[in-house]
């Protein structure tokens, strides 16, 4: 990487490790903003759920103006706007006020991640392209890994509202620092004549919509539930029915993330590998999220019903490390399959198109998740989430199978 791209590439880590440090931090101090406000768990699934209805309300759009406008500006008002109504939310104290300002916070987010990827895709060659890509999505890792230790030791020596309230002003400082260095980039010969050569081309928005990526779309909702229930869900869950202390609980989100960032990075580089030796990009990829997902499964069905009050932290930190693995690994090459098989003045809008389905899965994992939980209990709420893995599983096989069918109807 050359100087620009080193610089760039901290920026777009630290960037977005904040905003998913912002995006999470109700869900960090959740247990506190419950006491504190009086709120139920409906309550909290209402205002978790609102966020993810706006991030995947503008998702779609956000790629697009990450593909048609200048995606570093995108990322940098995305920091911006977040650190601004994340702040706001301390403010508030009924719940249509929290569940509305974390709508907008979702909105404020949608465009970031597709901004990343078009940047990083207008920067690698394919063959490195997943590597830094895995390497960029740690970002989320390690604002998972941290994030509940920070927010609740914050939480215990002044208040939930200092934890948000640090959060925001970090997106806030990170962005006027983005703006600045994308003023500057945006000068740079390379990055205008890259950016043209991109948007000239025309816009095919009948292309996206074939089988493969369909498919894509729906595995990532669904492997999306999976991750919005553990990360959202994964700490009351090991504390009421699971009998786990609140810092065995941390500690397993913790390990998530940790698997997570081991797991993306290691399936991105074989991945980078496996293309460099075969023509096709896509065939690699899908086998290695084929094998994702079955680990992922085998993940949560240990952590369901192999997990008690009187479990070893060691158990249940390797369980959480290997969901962890195979749910963040197959999150991260099912976006790059989908902006691969895309054309390259589309791939952000690709990226938006599948990721779309992951929103729907987070909302899904959210309020949906609560109530079934609230009627039954969080065993059988959790239950339905290894069911969605099983599922997710089987559709990983089906991609490969129409990818393979795609091949052999353009031999003559």
């Amino acid at each position: 990487m050359n100087a620009y791209q080193k610089v760039m590439f901290v920026f777009l880590y630290v960037g977005y490790s904040t905003l998913v440090y912002v995006r999470q931090s109700v869900s960090f101090a959740a247990p506190d903003i419950a006491e504190s406000e009086n709120l139920s768990n409906t309550d909290l699934g209402v205002i978790i759920s609102s966020q993810q209805l706006g991030y995947t309300f503008i998702k779609f759009i956000g790629g697009t103006l990450a593909d048609l406008l200048d995606p570093g500006i995108t990322f940098t008002a995305c920091l911006i706007l977040t650190g601004l109504i994340s702040a706001t939310f301390t403010a508030v104290h009924t719940v249509s006020y929290f569940a509305t300002l974390w709508f907008l916070c979702g909105m404020a987010q949608g465009p970031a991640w597709s901004a990343c990827a078009v940047l990083l895709k207008q920067k690698f060659p394919p063959d490195q392209f997943a590597t830094w890509w895995s390497v960029l999505s740690t970002s989320a890792n390690v604002a998972g890994t941290a994030g509940p230790f920070i927010s609740q030791y914050i939480v215990s020596v002044l208040s939930w509202q200092a934890a948000l309230l640090s959060a925001a002003l970090s997106s806030l400082g990170i962005g006027v620092m983005c703006y600045f260095f994308f003023k500057l980039l945006k000068s740079h010969h390379s990055y205008q004549r890259i950016s043209k050569e991109i948007r000239v081309q025309p816009l095919n928005l009948s292309s996206l919509f074939n089988p493969l990526l369909i498919l894509l779309t729906v595995n990532y909702l669904l492997v999306s539930i999976i991750r919005g229930a553990c990360n959202d869900w994964g700490l009351l869950y090991m504390i009421k029915y699971k009998g786990q202390s609140h810092l065995a609980g941390s500690s397993f989100i913790g390990s998530l993330e940790v698997g997570g960032m081991l797991g993306s990075i290691l399936s991105g580089y074989i991945s980078d590998y496996m293309v460099s030796k075969e023509s096709n990009t896509a065939r690699p990829r899908l086998q290695i999220i084929m094998y994702l997902t079955c680990l992922q499964t085998v993940g949560m069905y240990l952590l369901i019903f192999h997990i008690n009050t009187f479990s070893y932290q060691i158990l249940i930190n390797l369980f959480g490390f290997i969901i962890g693995f195979g749910m963040y690994s197959a999150i991260s090459l099912l976006g790059v399959v989908a902006m691969e098989t895309a054309p390259e003045n589309l791939s952000g809008t690709a990226h938006s198109m599948v990721t779309l389905g992951g929103n729907i899965g987070r909302v899904l994992a959210g309020y949906p998740l609560s109530v079934v939980a609230s009627w039954t209990s969080w065993h059988e709420g959790f239950v339905s989430v290894l069911l969605t893995s099983v599922l997710s599983m089987v559709l990983s096989f089906f991609c490969l199978k129409v990818l393979k069918v795609k091949e052999e109807t353009k031999i003559p």
